[in-house]
């Protein structure tokens, strides 16, 4: 906003107020940055180098979360089984461990890994 003054008939600049308006819930939250892209053939096959080298069996740390066989796991238990078959190796970022999940998703159960399909793909160095 512009004022003129009196005297000299120029145009002073005046300071606005900052407009207030109300915080919503989305101001609120902390902002979170943006996730590390993953390469995921470089991710699988440093897993794949760690299988071979400390002679994991993938099944084993997936097999009983799959009671019904179907090569299915929810993307939680995905990824404890992930978290167990690393052991004290522990050394996928939160961000890989996303991504794997998103990679293997199961198309027909959303929420879904299809952790046969990783294990395949993991244990094809053997």
């Amino acid at each position: 906003a512009v004022v003129s003054t009196q005297s000299t008939g120029e145009k002073a600049p005046v300071k606005e107020e900052a407009s207030t308006r109300l915080l919503t819930p989305a101001d609120l939250k902390p902002k979170t940055p943006e996730p590390a892209k993953v390469n995921i053939s470089k991710l699988i096959e440093r897993l794949r180098c760690e299988v071979k080298v400390y002679r994991v069996r993938v099944c084993e740390h997936f097999k009983d979360f799959d009671g019904l066989r179907s090569g299915s796991i929810s993307k939680s238990l995905f990824q404890r089984g992930l978290a167990s078959m690393q052991g004290n190796h522990k050394n996928l970022t939160p961000s890989e461990l996303e991504s794997l999940s998103q990679y293997y998703a199961d198309p027909r159960t959303p929420g879904n890994v299809l952790w046969v399909q990783f294990e395949q793909a993991i244990e094809s160095v053997m």
